[in-house]
């Protein structure tokens, strides 16, 4: 369950710990880190080429293994799992 008291200890927590790190770098590294994050972004925004996506194979969707998928359903007003997931993982989730 989401709990609000530990969101806001997890925020001030988080707060304090880029004031410290930002106090520790001092402002001309943050400044310099500033910048190499910017130089980083704008160089994972730039497209690839043209050449390099149409030089990669597209595989057959027809051999694509199969996925397999187990559901499970934990919404019985008496508790009980029910779906198509193995013995294991409903033995699992009744443990939480």
């Amino acid at each position: 369950m989401p709990s609000a008291s530990m969101a806001k200890e997890m925020a001030a927590a988080e707060t304090l710990r880029t004031d410290t790190q930002a106090t520790t770098l001092g402002p001309e590294k943050l400044s310099a880190l500033g910048e190499k994050l910017k130089k980083a972004v704008a160089s994972n925004e730039t497209p690839p080429p043209d050449a390099l996506l149409s030089s990669l194979p597209i595989p057959d969707a027809t051999n694509l293994p199969e996925i397999r998928v187990e559901v499970v359903h934990d919404d019985e007003p008496d508790g009980t799992l029910r779906g198509d997931g193995s013995q294991a993982l409903k033995e699992h989730l009744a443990k939480r």
